[in-house]
């Protein structure tokens, strides 16, 4: 569908093969560099960690890439409800998938949006992942904000 859009009307197998292996690679989708040793000491506090994507066609290939894959008790796609973040449905969704309380529930994102808006309106605690630092949009907060994710680490005394 991607390549339709830009102009690739009939791709042929290897033009889809090279595509998707570009769009799941690690180099294409580059991680916050501390991501993969916080992601290792949240697993060794023994907190549950899940995923919610809207990237249902690469993530699980990604995930398996980047040997992230077994980090995640559960991974929940928007495509699963037919709405995109922030509808509060598809973080209830998640959450039912993760069978967690709101209340119980941590979600750290990186877009004010889609993540963080969202989270506060399905009652779970909201971790603002913003390496610029820039102030919020509008008059609402996060619950958290954070530059970089050792700051969670610390709070959580890992």
């Amino acid at each position: 569908m991607a390549l339709r859009r830009i102009g690739f009307d009939r791709p042929n197998d290897a033009v889809v093969r090279n595509f998707r292996e570009a769009a799941t690679s690690p180099r294409w989708h580059e991680p916050f560099p501390e991501t993969e040793e916080a992601l290792q000491r949240l697993r060794a506090l023994g907190l549950p960690m899940h995923l919610l994507s809207g990237n249902v066609d690469h993530l699980p290939i990604l995930l398996s890439n980047l040997d992230w894959a077994a980090l995640f008790r559960t991974v929940a796609f928007t495509q699963g409800v037919g709405f995109q973040k922030p509808e509060v449905r598809v973080l209830r969704f998640a959450l039912r998938r993760a069978d967690q309380a709101p209340a119980d529930a941590v979600y750290i994102g990186d877009s004010w949006e889609a993540d963080i808006l969202g989270a506060q309106r399905a009652g779970m605690t909201a971790v603002w992942l913003n390496p610029t630092g820039r102030p919020a949009p509008g008059p609402r907060r996060a619950d958290r904000s954070l530059r970089e994710l050792p700051g969670l680490l610390a709070d959580l005394g890992a």
